[in-house]
């Protein structure tokens, strides 16, 4: 049996600033969803930025505290900046056991959050874990199906008509220029720009068949 987390937004529901579980990637805050964990403890972190935000602000931070001063006007900018993209954290630290949720509330306004974020662990009922685990076994045969479906090859396609458009015209234009030429002229810049248009006009058709791709 698992254990569970569920995020709730009050105030603005399409934002609720971004979370890590045991100091994973920081992923969006979702309004009324539940996640699985394993049983035991757990360390959540909620932040008020984004990864790259606060990358950034780390960024900034580090260049402000080892560069000189830029003047009075421009420190404080600066500063401002690095404090605006680090933004807030909260911490919550707690144990979950089997067939349990730890329901995280959020408070916004607009882009903010306005209060620091709450917890509460309530009991799932056997229902409600047999429609959890129904809904989640469902996903992941979604998941597996979607993964073995036939599908195009994006990146052959795109390098297919970069090779395409890169050789195809230098290609036909030193072929007419051979054709025409009265004088003897090398095949070499013929035999290079025809091979390169070949390849991509062979990765654009690949790439375009439908395939198993894992």
């Amino acid at each position: 049996m698992s254990a569970y987390y569920s995020t709730l937004i009050y105030g603005n529901e399409s934002f609720g600033g971004y979370i890590s579980v045991d100091g994973g990637r920081a992923t969006t805050v979702g309004h009324d969803l539940t996640y699985k964990l394993d049983p035991g403890p757990h360390r959540f972190e909620i932040y008020s930025t984004s990864n790259v935000e606060r990358a950034a602000g780390k960024f900034q931070a580090s260049v402000y505290n080892n560069t000189s001063s830029s003047g009075a006007l421009w420190d404080t900018l600066e500063r401002n900046q690095a404090v605006k993209n680090l933004g807030d954290k909260w911490i919550i630290e707690a144990f979950v056991e089997e067939g349990q949720s730890i329901v995280i509330s959020i408070r916004t306004s607009g882009r903010k959050i306005v209060a620091t974020p709450a917890y509460e662990i309530v009991d799932f009922t056997e229902e409600q874990i047999e429609t959890l685990e129904t809904y989640y076994k469902e996903e992941e045969e979604k998941r597996i199906a979607q993964l073995n479906a036939p599908r195009r090859s994006k990146p052959k396609i795109i390098v297919g008509c970069i090779l395409t458009a890169a050789f195809g015209m230098p290609f036909l234009s030193t072929l007419m220029m051979l054709a025409t030429s009265a004088e003897s002229a090398s095949v070499i810049p013929v035999a290079v720009t025809g091979i390169g248009a070949l390849i991509g006009i062979f990765l654009f058709i690949s790439g375009m068949k439908k395939k198993v791709r894992k």
